[in-house]
């Protein structure tokens, strides 16, 4: 029978040791855990880390205009895609004026084979004014760098006109080229189809319906 009366057994400290450490490290998980989920959910953690290196800063390209006045064969390659993407739609593969875009406009775009009727003439700051600034029917392309637009010019003189007498470009307007310096450049597509800048067609259309002729160059 059971003695009520004998002394009890003591229970060894020990047995319970791993269940108190089981314990101690799920409160530990417990109170950590949304403590770093809130860290890295809530930007914490990229603030603490350190920062990345600094992206590198293309540098600014310099455009010097009497260098780029002069033709090079780098230059005219340039030009020749140049006047690919750009021109060929009016002024045609051939630089004869008969492109496909150009055949629909009242004002037959420029014959680059010869040298009649140019307005600011046919020199290379002549074109380069044309290019810059438009000149009657012509737009103007200001999505063109200035060394697209010399490549281009320096293309056109040497594919389609050097059989021609092209004018020099005097003293004066070369003496008032601005120094070198940076400008800004616009990324511009090629053509997928022929065709003519719109605010161009606007302008011709709108030229055409006031005056009741078509508009000169």
């Amino acid at each position: 029978m059971h003695n009520e009366n004998a002394p009890k057994e003591k229970s060894s400290i020990f047995i319970f040791l791993p269940l108190a450490v089981v314990g101690v490290y799920l409160v530990y998980l417990t109170a950590t855990i949304p403590f770093k989920i809130g860290m890295k959910e809530g930007g914490v953690e990229k603030l603490l880390s350190p920062p990345p290196a600094p992206e590198a800063v293309a540098e600014e390209k310099v455009y010097d205009h009497r260098k780029l006045m002069k033709p090079s064969e780098d230059l005219v390659a340039l030009g020749t895609k140049v006047f690919a993407n750009n021109c060929a739609s009016c002024h045609g593969a051939e630089g004869l004026g008969n492109g496909t875009a150009g055949s629909k406009l009242a004002v037959k775009p420029r014959n680059f084979h010869s040298l009649d009727n140019w307005k600011q003439g046919a020199s290379t700051l002549g074109m380069y004014h044309t290019l810059e600034k438009g000149l009657g029917s012509m737009p103007a392309f200001p999505a063109l760098d200035p060394e697209q637009r010399y490549a281009v010019i320096h293309y056109i003189h040497a594919e389609f006109m050097k059989d021609l007498a092209i004018p020099a470009d005097s003293e004066k307007d070369i003496a008032a080229l601005p120094q070198p310096g940076g400008a800004v450049s616009i990324k511009i597509d090629s053509y997928k189809e022929t065709r003519v800048p719109v605010d161009f067609a606007i302008r011709q259309m709108l030229r055409e319906a006031e005056n009741g002729t078509p508009g000169k160059m």
